[in-house]
């Protein structure tokens, strides 16, 4: 069982499952070259799947294109700074604060399905995968894994799902947590949605630790960045953890390409679901399960 690794060996596989082993600092040799033993190896196996078979996929784009391994691409911006009251996963005290968390059921089924946003608005579709496909929530075919059955950013928006907001407007506006909320139903699970404003930090705290504890069952977050500190508007990323011990959750950032997952305390992540949205509501967060 998890329990029975390493501190190091559960740094280097869990990142590793999260596509982050490469920045692990302070943990010896990357994770790329270590294999999972027992338990974690398996559970692990069907996302590295998914990842060579994105690969090949990524290659035969490549050549499709006439883009060879030599191709010029422009230099992309660097990510934003981390603000300093939050704490990477990778980092040393991230690996250990999820090492030492009492509540981490969810962070495997969910770091297997970890995906990045293909766009600034696209932070729902992408959570929205994350959620189904750990709740294993039968699969349409994806062009992403070469037609095997897996939620992407694209097959979330069934004719169901279309209804409620079409694909190219939440392409051009985002999706609201309301209706982040439909759309999960839209799938045939369960959903429900918690306006920071109904509630308070005591009872998200005591919810969302009570659900990252239990199995197929899941929270995701809407929050605004700028209230962490952070750069830009209003976002949604699943959570993956709670550490008791300093009051911090996992957020599984779906915004990779400008902050990796980090640790936030639970007063501040409140502070920011509670910010005002343009329609004069609060942000919140939404409970999913079959």
């Amino acid at each position: 069982m998890i329990e029975d690794l390493g501190l190091q060996q559960f740094a280097q596989v869990v990142l590793a499952g999260v596509g982050l082993a490469s920045d692990l600092e302070g943990f010896g040799p990357s994770a790329a070259a270590l294999q999972p033993p027992g338990i974690a190896r398996r559970l692990l196996r069907p996302g590295f799947r998914v990842l060579r078979n994105l690969r090949k996929l990524g290659a035969t784009s490549a050549r499709t294109l006439g883009l060879g391994s030599k191709a010029r691409v422009r230099s992309a911006a660097p990510p934003p700074e981390l603000p300093a009251a939050l704490i990477a996963l990778q980092s040393t005290e991230g690996a250990a604060l999820l090492y030492g968390a009492e509540v981490r059921t969810d962070f495997l089924p969910l770091s297997l399905y970890f995906v990045t946003q293909e766009s600034p608005t696209l932070c729902v579709p992408a959570t929205m995968a994350m959620l189904l496909n750990a709740l294993g929530a039968p699969r349409p075919p994806s062009v992403e894994t070469l037609g095997h059955g897996l939620f992407d950013q694209h097959n979330v928006f069934t004719p169901r799902v279309q209804a409620i907001k079409p694909r190219h407007r939440v392409v051009r506006e985002g999706m609201s947590l309301r209706d982040f909320g439909k759309a999960l139903i839209a799938h045939d699970v369960r959903a429900t949605v918690r306006y920071a404003q109904d509630t308070d930090l005591d009872g998200f705290r005591a919810e969302a630790a009570a659900v990252l504890d239990a199995p197929e069952r899941f929270v995701a977050v809407n929050y605004q960045r700028s209230a962490l500190g952070k750069e830009a508007g209003g976002h949604t990323s699943p959570l993956a953890a709670y550490n008791g011990a300093t009051d911090r959750f996992l957020i599984l950032d779906v915004a990779r390409y400008r902050y990796p997952p980090v640790w936030v305390g639970a007063a501040a992540l409140f502070e920011a679901m509670a910010a005002k949205t343009g329609g004069g509501v609060s942000r919140g967060y939404v409970i999913v399960e079959l």
